[in-house]
C-alpha cells in the first residue's frame, strides 16, 4: 500500500469517527430531552400542583363521582370528581393528591362531601389530600440525573466530533 493511499484511508477513518461522535451527540441530547419532557415534567408539575395547596384552607366539596378501581389492591386508584364553589364560580376537582387514603375514600362515600385543599392561584388545580411523600421525589430526581448524564455525554461526544 502506498503512502498516499494510507493517508487517504486515515483521513477517511477520521471523518467516519467524527461523524459517529456527531450522531452519538444528537442521540444523547434527544434522549435527555425526551426524559425531561415526558416523565420529569409531568411528575414535577403534579408535585408543584399539590405543593401549591399545602398551606391553603380546606373547603368542603360535594362528591360528584368517587369510585375505586378494584384491580389495584395495593395502591388504590380512584376516579374522582368533586365540585367546589369558590368566589362565585364552580370548579370540578379531579386530583386526589399523593396521600388520599382508603379511609378518606370511605368517609367521602358515607358523607357525600370531602375536604378540598384550595390552590388560591388556580382553584381548578386544588387537591383532596395534601402532603408529598419522599418516594415521590425519587423517580423524577433519578430521571433528571440520567438526563444530566446524557447531556454531559452529548457534550463529550460533540467535543470528540470536532
Amino acid at each position: 500500500m502506498s503512502k498516499h493511499n494510507r493517508l487517504d484511508y486515515n483521513n477517511y477513518l477520521e471523518t467516519e469517527r467524527k461523524s459517529e461522535f456527531g450522531m452519538a451527540t444528537w442521540v444523547c441530547w434527544i434522549l435527555a430531552l425526551l426524559l425531561l419532557l415526558i416523565p420529569v415534567r409531568s411528575s414535577f408539575l403534579r408535585i408543584h400542583t399539590i405543593n401549591a395547596a399545602q398551606d391553603s384552607p380546606a373547603l368542603n366539596g360535594d362528591v360528584i363521582l368517587l369510585k375505586r378501581d378494584p384491580a389495584h389492591r395495593q395502591s388504590p386508584v380512584y376516579d374522582t370528581r368533586v365540585e367546589i364553589h369558590y368566589k362565585g364560580h364552580d370548579y370540578t376537582i379531579t386530583e386526589e393528591g399523593f396521600c388520599f387514603t382508603p379511609g378518606m375514600y370511605e368517609r367521602a362515600m358515607e358523607s357525600g362531601a370531602v375536604p378540598v385543599y384550595l390552590n388560591p392561584d388556580a382553584p381548578e388545580k386544588s387537591v383532596l389530600s395534601k402532603g408529598i411523600p419522599a418516594r415521590e421525589w425519587i423517580l423524577p430526581s433519578l430521571f433528571t440525573l440520567i438526563s444530566l448524564c446524557l447531556i454531559g455525554g452529548g457534550v463529550y461526544c460533540r467535543r470528540r466530533s470536532r
